[in-house]
This record gives C-alpha cells, structure tokens and sequence, in this order.
C-alpha cells in the first residue's frame, strides 16, 4: 500500500537518504527527517526558517545536514537535533537550490 507522511505544509523541494533515515526538506521553511524502515514516520521536524529551503544534503560523515535557502545562506542542522538550526552562512548572493 502507498505510504503517506506530510511534515510539510509545502510541495517539498528536496530530498537526501542517510542509512534509513529521508531527509526532506520544504518551500514552508521546515527539514523534517523521517524513518525509511517504519512507513516515514517522523523523528523530527524543524521550526520554520523566514525562507524557503529548496536543497538538503549530509555532510561530516553524517554529523551535518545542510540546507540551501532561495535567498542564499546556508542553514545548518547538527544531525539528530531537527527542532533549531545551528548555524547559518552567509555570503552567497542567489538562491541556493541544489548541494552536492
């Protein structure tokens, strides 16, 4: 049967796979990780950034996720602690919509 988790309240721009965890990330400003293994159930879901984020990828062998926004920083997220992010970078002059 189709399996169906909606953690964003957007169309959903992005999405990264670390072991058996989706990352997901919003137009609403949210990165939600869901369980791979029990039908995307939701571990966690962040508070709403003032941006969209629109590219999510894992960084520091999995420490780090990283999400480009569509006015240009960069937030960052420690893994496991989804509510608040911990940093964001600045310095970018455009939409950052794709991360590799």
């Amino acid at each position: 049967p189709p399996v169906e988790s909606q953690p964003h309240e957007d169309y959903v721009s992005d999405i990264a796979v670390e072991g058996t965890t989706l990352l997901t990330t919003g137009a609403d400003g949210r990165l939600a990780a869901l369980d791979a293994r029990s039908n995307l159930k939701p571990l966690g879901v962040s508070e709403p950034q003032d941006d969209e984020l629109l590219a999510v990828a894992v960084l520091k062998g999995g420490r780090k996720v990283i999400c480009g926004t569509a006015t240009g920083p960069l937030v960052v997220y420690n893994w496991g602690r989804w509510g608040d992010s911990k940093d964001r970078l600045l310095g970018h002059p455009e939409s950052v919509d794709a991360l590799l």
